[in-house]
């Protein structure tokens, strides 16, 4: 500054004395080049210098300070927090966008999973009613009628079988006293025999299978079905229970969810805090590095 000022006021001198004398003449051009010259050699010596002559002291002024090393390691320290506070950016927004992506295929596959966990309580309690109706209409309805129908099977066996019986004791009775020959006789009677030997056979039978539906096939019938309710029942508790298993399920996931979106939050926090605490210390830094490179004032010459 002071350079300047100096500089300036030769160059006022010399073109005031351009103008004109003290006594208002003009200078001849030859003093005039004259005087510019000096007053350029004037500037020349008035500027700075980068650096103090050899043994002169440097007490006259100089430039800016270099920054002291641990002013440099602070200012690394600081920027290498600017980068670490820009990748903590990055991470969360990336981590944000990937929690909300979850959070929508986990809201598709719940309800892909409620869906099939209702059709399957009620394809269950559907089962077990019918289990339980088939049951219900076996003891009330087909087993009496089925053991009725039996009992009239045997009844009509037995009756066909006794009027067997009493045809041939009639053909034996009237062929005992009859005038027709013995030949006719004897062919009618064992037709009658055979034919009563048959319905005796037939009847025998048909009580066997009357026992077997009494003794095997009802009872057998019965505890199928008693076990097929027993099946049908587990079943359905079974599906009640997956419900239940599978609202906890959800319940879980969407937990996890809010968890993992509560860290993401504290993160966000932590990273606006240090960014406060990182812009407070480079405010610190800067006042520390602006004093350090003020230029040092000028000594006693």
């Amino acid at each position: 500054m002071r350079s300047l000022l100096s500089s300036g006021l030769l160059s006022g001198l010399v073109l005031c004395a351009a103008c004109a004398s003290p006594d208002g003449e003009r200078i001849p051009a030859a003093d005039y080049q004259r005087s510019q010259q000096e007053a350029a050699a004037a500037a020349a010596l008035s500027l700075p210098r980068a650096e103090p002559a050899p043994g002169k002291s440097a007490g006259a002024g100089s430039g800016p300070a270099a920054l002291t090393d641990e002013l440099v390691t602070e200012k690394n320290g600081l920027d290498k927090r600017v980068i670490d506070l820009g990748r903590r950016r990055e991470d969360l927004a990336r981590q944000r966008t990937e929690l909300e992506q979850k959070r929508q295929r986990t809201a598709l596959e719940q309800q892909s999973a409620q869906a099939d966990e209702a059709l399957a309580l009620e394809r269950a309690e559907i089962d077990a009613r019918n289990a339980t109706q088939d049951l219900a209409h076996f003891l009330a309805e087909e087993q009496p009628n089925r053991l009725a129908e039996d009992a009239l099977g045997v009844q009509a066996s037995w009756d066909g079988l006794l009027e067997t019986r009493e045809e041939l004791a009639q053909l034996e009775m009237m062929y005992k006293d009859s005038a027709l020959g013995d030949a006719t006789a004897e062919i009618t009677l064992n037709r009658t025999k055979r034919r009563l030997q048959r319905a005796e056979e037939s009847h025998r039978l048909r009580e066997k299978r009357s026992e077997d539906l009494k003794t095997l096939t009802l009872p057998r019938e019965e505890e199928r079905l008693r076990l097929e309710v027993k099946a049908k029942t587990v079943a359905l508790e079974s599906a009640q229970r997956a419900v239940e298993k599978g609202k906890l399920t959800r319940a879980d996931s969407l937990h996890q969810l809010d968890v993992e979106s509560a860290k993401l939050e504290r993160e966000a926090a932590d990273i606006e805090r240090d960014d406060k605490l990182l812009e407070a210390d480079r405010s610190k830094w800067d006042k520390k590095a602006t004093v350090a490179q003020a230029p040092k004032r000028e000594g006693p010459r």
